[in-house]
């Protein structure tokens, strides 16, 4: 999921920062929290990128939450940006066809 940011606050202007993504399920369980590990340089605007992936799952529907924080993933620096998202499946590569593509 991308997210797009205007920097309001000019302290932080060139300075490392990182968002966190939580992804719940639809009756609000926490299924899995991602962040980036070393953070990113945040600009006067920008788009950040948040993924993950979430194995062995029959939900269809998730939400997401992504909030930019310190560093450290300690201290708030945005309001929480919640997103309804549908998970498609990727197909699964069969251990032949693995093999075969690595000896390629």
């Amino acid at each position: 999921m991308f997210s797009n940011y205007t920097l309001n606050d000019p302290s932080l202007l060139n300075h490392k920062i990182n968002s966190v993504m939580k992804v719940y399920a639809t009756n609000g369980t926490l299924i899995k929290t991602s962040s980036s590990a070393d953070g990113f340089i945040v600009n006067q605007t920008g788009s950040q990128r948040n993924a993950t992936t979430i194995i062995n799952t029959t939900m269809q529907n998730v939400i997401a939450v992504v909030q930019y924080t310190n560093l450290t993933k300690t201290a708030p620096l945005s309001n929480p940006l919640q997103v309804n998202l549908t998970l498609t499946q990727i197909p699964a590569i069969s251990e032949a066809e693995s093999e075969i593509a690595a000896l390629t």
